[in-house]
This record gives structure tokens, sequence and C-alpha cells, in this order.
């Protein structure tokens, strides 16, 4: 455990750890650049950064690049072969000179063999942080990729050479990203690695626009490691500014200087530099170790400073940390039984209160596998194995092959029933363990979406399983009324003036007496007779047999078309098709019109769950991002020419 060791040296002596971003082709200038970095006036540490061939897996023209001696813009380890390398490091690599490969490769299967192969301390990196903003690599084979190169991780450490792993969540889009999401990113794939086995992680964060948000971010990240990193070898990495960098020298020292005071204030042990040449060109060796001698000087004269937290920085620290807290707990509770994770712990938070929750959290965290039930061992370490698993298909259909003996017997059951229901719902989202299970499904109704809509499932997942299966579950179980509109329910129903039929209800209707007649097969005895029926229910929505005469007279126009999936086997017949990003409607051409638009409920079937649009309090929805894509289209369209009804027909079909 060399890497991690050799930080701690330098945390215990109150020094920073500084490294450059440096890389060359040659083996000999790299040996060059490694030699200069290791005899620097600093505590640092070593990096070998990879060509940009290598990072994509193209191997064949990085080995014709040195076979016709064009120069790489790193090294590349996998084409020098693991020999060659091995010479290069020889008497370099050392417990007090510690070296990370970096590269930026989503698939990098490759480069972890040859890291392994050549006894390299640690490299970086992360299944998200090195997909999303790399390229167009889908990020389940970014994930799988990764899962084995972290298997690989975990097989060499069992065998006594442990490998480093340093997530790059707190970089990913650079300055796009708010420094919470950047937090938890980087605690999540630091869980991803540990649980794959990995005993050495680090976690990073790029320094941004604002000095105290960025401190406070690190101090966040900080406390979420130690609550979610126990017993784990970890430390905090901080990136020297990720954007346009200045473009005198100056201003770029000036630059760096700040990434050291925040690191100080932060807490972060690592701090990776960058040079005066970094708006201009690749900096040469000597630019390198000039770098990390200014930030090792600068940080040894702010150690006199005030290290207490200011209050602009605990106000930041605050909404980075709950922020950040929200994004993981979320994260993490998507499992095979929804909500798992967060059921358990709230039933732990009230039986024995926060302390033993956040134990808990972490445990399971540690030990889970996915596919897998939660293991009876933890619950019983908890003293909670009377505590049954959620149950979705029971609270979906709670009265489910129960048979009653009479009508009064089913209304005390279901009294009951809805008397527990309220009450769960007044204790709320976080204290009530079911009603916080539940809220899980709310949460992530979004990334489903992402997953679902236009054309994200083929057609007999999306029809058979999604729509008939989980979508009515959702409906059923992450939306519906306040908790006061079941209080009046329960209000009416005890004085007489509203009557519960119960289960699987049936409706018959008397033609000699000219009424309907409501029963439920499990409640024997009871027929209402009603002169009046009302279905309330929404229902599926279907362009072709819309009563609504705007949509049939726009499709007898040809102006708008049902949508149909691209594998269409006539199981789907669903709401108006329209174009993912700006909703504007697709006639019955193909042809998208720029000034009608849809969205909501005529959209669904390519859209999904359009019948809610509200969100968790302070977030936008998607349906709120739907609607400001449809005001950004309609006041496009208004500073273009106008269009007269008959030039909008002519783009469909003839009336």
């Amino acid at each position: 455990m060399r890497f991690g060791q050799h930080i701690a040296a330098a945390r215990q002596a109150g020094e920073l750890v500084v490294q450059p971003r440096m890389g060359f082709d040659h083996p000999t200038k790299m040996r060059l650049g490694l030699q200069a970095v290791r005899d620097a006036s600093a505590r640092v540490v070593g990096t070998i950064t990879l060509d940009s061939y290598t990072r994509v897996g193209d191997l064949a023209s990085t080995v014709q690049a040195l076979r016709e001696g064009k120069e790489l813009n790193g090294y590349p380890i996998v084409s020098h072969g693991t020999k060659r390398t091995r010479e290069m490091l020889e008497g370099i690599q050392a417990n007090n000179f510690p070296i990370q490969v970096r590269h930026g490769s989503p698939l990098p299967e490759h480069i972890f063999a040859s890291v392994l192969a050549c006894g390299i301390d640690a490299t970086e990196g992360g299944p998200i942080s090195y997909c999303l903003p790399y390229g167009r690599t889908p990020l389940r084979e970014a994930i799988s990729s990764w899962r084995r190169c972290a298997d690989l991780a975990a097989t060499s450490a069992a065998n006594g050479h442990v490998l480093h792993i340093e997530t790059f969540g707190g970089c990913m889009l650079g300055q796009m990203c708010p420094p919470s999401m950047l937090v938890a990113i980087s605690v999540l794939e630091s869980l991803f690695f540990i649980q794959r086995g990995v005993p050495s992680v680090s976690l990073s964060y790029a320094q941004q626009t604002s000095f105290e948000q960025d401190v406070a971010a690190i101090r966040a990240l900080r406390h979420l490691a130690a609550r979610w990193l126990p017993n784990t070898d970890w430390h905090i990495v901080l990136y020297t500014y990720m954007g346009v960098f200045p473009r005198t020298e100056d201003g770029a020292r000036d630059l760096l200087r700040q990434s050291v005071h925040i690191a100080l204030r932060g807490g972060a042990e690592r701090l990776i530099v960058k040079t005066v040449a970094e708006a201009h060109r690749i900096p040469t060796i000597e630019e390198n170790v000039q770098a990390l001698e200014l930030a090792a000087q600068h940080w040894r004269n702010l150690q006199a400073e005030d290290k207490n937290t200011g209050y602009c920085e605990l106000a930041h620290y605050e909404t980075v940390l709950s922020e950040a807290t929200t994004l993981i707990e979320s994260v993490l509770s998507l499992h095979n039984d929804v909500g798992e994770h967060i059921y358990f712990s709230a039933c732990i938070r009230n039986r024995f209160g926060n302390e033993a929750a956040e134990r808990f959290k972490s445990d399971h965290v540690r030990i889970r596998n996915p596919n897998q039930k939660i293991a009876l061992s933890l619950l019983k370490s908890y003293d909670i194995e009377d505590i049954s698993e959620i149950n979705l298909t029971a609270l979906v259909r709670p009265f489910e092959n129960i048979s009653f003996s009479n009508p009064e017997d089913f209304r005390y059951v279901w009294r009951d029933y809805l008397k527990k229901d309220l009450q769960e719902a007044i204790t709320g989202n976080v204290d009530s363990p079911i009603k916080a299970a539940l809220d899980v499904l709310r949460d992530v109704r979004d990334t489903l979406r992402s997953v679902v809509e236009f054309e994200g499932l083929n057609e007999d997942s999306l029809i058979n399983s999604f729509r008939c299966n989980f979508s009515p579950m959702c409906a059923l179980l992450a939306a519906g009324p306040p908790a006061v509109r079941i209080e009046q329910l329960l209000a009416l129903e005890a004085a007489g003036i509203l009557s519960i039929v119960g289960p699987s209800v049936t409706v018959d209707l008397d033609i000699t007496h000219d009424h309907f007649q409501i029963s439920s097969p499990q409640v024997p005895g009871q027929v209402h007779e009603v002169t009046q029926l009302i279905d309330s229910r929404i229902p599926t929505p279907s362009l072709t047999q819309s009563r609504s005469l705007l949509l049939q007279a726009m499709m007898k126009r040809g102006l708008i078309k049902p949508y149909k999936h691209p594998d269409h086997k006539g199981l789907c017949d669903g709401g108006i098709d329209v174009l993912p990003e700006s909703f504007e409607v697709v006639n019955i051409k193909g042809c998208a019109n720029s000034r009608i638009f849809a969205i909501g409920l005529p959209t669904e079937l390519p859209r999904w769950f359009t019948q809610v649009g509200s969100a968790t309090p302070g977030t936008k929805s998607r349906f709120t991002l739907d609607a400001q894509a449809v005001a950004n289209g309609t006041l496009a369209a208004l500073s273009q020419p106008y269009q007269s009804m008959e030039m909008l027909e002519s783009e469909g079909v003839e009336s």
C-alpha cells in the first residue's frame, strides 16, 4: 500500500503532496521527467500520462507512430511493453516516490493490465467520470469494463501488490457541474471500487471559481468519505483549476497559489498542479518542477494562517453536504428491493437513534450485493431481524386473495389499513421507513424516463413488462392524494355518505330496473344499485380513439400522427408523436412542425408518467423542463415569418 502510506506520512508531517500532469512518448525522456520530479524540493508523486491512442484503445496507431518516429502526446505504456517500462522505472519508483498512471480511458482493461504488470503504484479514473466527459461509450459498457478492472486490482491486492485508484469524479465536466454532484460522484465511484475489493482510494475535487465554495465542498467530501468509507485507506486530492487558464505567468501562478490555499483550508492531502504554460502548450520538465516547488513553498508560507471555518464557507458546506448526501443515498437506494437501504436505515433510526442508523448505512453499503436480498446476519447484528422486508405486491394489492365474511368485516379491515397508512404519511418520508423507501420511486422517476422514453426499450419490454407491470405499481405507490384527502375519505365513510364496495369491483347493467349493480366477489352479501356511473380514471392516451375535436381535426389534416415504436408490432397505439428535445409535433410525412408543440398527457407512450407535473420541492421536474423547452421553441417560432394554416397543412397532407 505504498501510495497510501506515502500520503499518510506527508499528512503526519504536515506537508502537502504535489503532483504534475506529465507524459512523454519516449522512455528515456519519461525517465528524465520522473527523475526531475523526484528531486524537486517538495513532497511529490510521479505521474505517467498516457497518449491519446492508448486511451481509446487504438494500439495499432500507437505502434505505427512509434515506428515512424512521430511524436505522441503521452507515454504509450501498452505498446512499449512491460520489460521496457520496468527498465524505465528501475531505481526511480520507491517508497518515498510512488508513481501514478493517468489515462482518461472509459474502457481501460488493457491499461490496467499493463499498469499491474509493470508494478506501478496507482492509477485513476472511474466508470462515470471517464465515460461521460470523454466520448460516446455507452455507460453500461464503461461500468462493465471498470468492474473487471476493479476485480483485477482486487486480485492484485490479495497477492500483495496494492494498486491505489483515484476517482476522477471530482472533475467530471469541469466547470459545468455543481459541487454537490462532483462530491457525490467521487464518493459513489470510491464505493464502487471498495465494494469490488480495492483497499486504497482517493476522492477528487476540481477547483472552481468560488474560494469559499471550494473549501466547503472539500470539507463536505471529507465528511462523507469518513461516513461512507470507514476502515478504508482514503485521502482527498484537489485538481488546480480545470477551466480556461490565465495566459500571463503571474495570473497562472496566482491561480496555482489559490488552489494550494483551498487545499489547506479544505483539508486536501494531495494537489495536482498546473504550470505557467497551461494556456499555451504542453509544459516542459522544468516548468513542471517549478510549479511543484511553487506549490510546496506556498503551502509552507500558509501554515500560520487561522484555519477556522468562516461564515460563507459554513453556509456553502451545509448546502453541498445536504445535496450530495441526497444524491448518494438516492443512488444507493436503487436496488432489486426498491428502497431496501433507506427502509432498514429508517427502522434502525426509529428504534436506536441516528448514530446506529449511520453505522448501518456504512455496513450495508460495504457488504451489499445488489442482486441478493439483504444479509440476515446484518439484520441480526442490529437487532432488527424481526422487521419484515418490503413487499411491493402486497402494498399494491393489500386485499388480494382475501375473502371477507361480510361487508362489515371488510370495512373494518379497510378502515384499519387506511388509518395505519395515514399514520405513516403523517410520520413523513424521513422517519417512516415505508414512506422513505417508497419515496425512492418518486425520486427516480426522471431517471427512469431517460431510460425508457423514445425507444429506450424494445416494444415487447415497453408494453408487456414496463407499462403493464411496473408502471401501474409506480403510479399506485409513488403518487396519490395528500394525507388530508385520506382523512376526508375516512370521515365521509364514517358518516355514511360514502360506501366502499371492496376489491376487484364488478359492474353489471340491470336493464329491467334501469340501474347498475356494483359488487365485489371478495365481499359477499353486498350489491350496490346506482343510476349514475362515473369513470374518473385517467384513460390510456390514444390519438386514434381520442374524442377531442381539436386532435381529430389535426390528425385528419395530417398535422399530427400517432406515435409508433420503430419495431412496431401493433402493440403500441399511443399519444402524439413528437421530437424528443423540442416537443415539436411530427406530421404524417414524418416532418417536425416548428410552430406546433405537445407535452403532457397527449404525448404518453413516447413519454412516460406525464400525468404528474409535480416533483420533489426545490427541484426542476422533467415536466417543468419540457415546458421551458416549449416556451423557448414558441419564442423562436415567433421570430420566424408567419405561416398560414394552409402552409402548415401543406407540410402535412392535403385536407
